[in-house]
């Protein structure tokens, strides 16, 4: 899968096994944002989310084996301009472990879209401004 993301000015390209759009209705949503508030710095709070990196207490790695940590959530805030809440949320597992997981928050300036390797797009969330 390929993942098209514009954010404020920066546009990424990324490939990856698996991808997914939630939506702000959708239970997936909810629990990237409540993981979200857990990840964030002090400083942070209040600034609008960028990207949280999930990896829970127990999770297989690459090899099947389980491994037990404590469980890790690191947010990152937007450096731009955006306000609101997020539109969506692009969710992301990790290659390598069973259980880790990428979201990167979509905000109504943004744009983000899911497409098959052969280009065919599977979802997308489209920014206002370019509709």
């Amino acid at each position: 899968m390929i993942i098209k993301l514009k954010l404020g000015s920066a546009v990424v390209l990324s490939q990856v096994k698996q991808a997914t759009i939630a939506y702000a209705d959708s239970e997936a949503y909810q629990t990237a944002i409540e993981q979200a508030k857990k990840g964030l710095r002090d400083e942070d709070k209040g600034k609008p989310f960028e990207t949280v990196l999930h990896l829970p207490a127990v999770y297989a790695d690459e090899d099947g084996q389980e491994e037990v940590c404590p469980e890790q959530i690191a947010t990152t805030v937007r450096s731009d301009n955006v306000s609101g809440d997020p539109v969506a949320v692009v969710l992301i597992p990790d290659d390598n472990a069973v259980g880790e997981l990428q979201s990167i928050f979509i905000y109504k300036t943004d744009y983000a879209e899911v497409l098959t390797d052969t280009g065919t797009t599977l979802s997308k969330v489209k920014a206002k401004r370019y509709r």
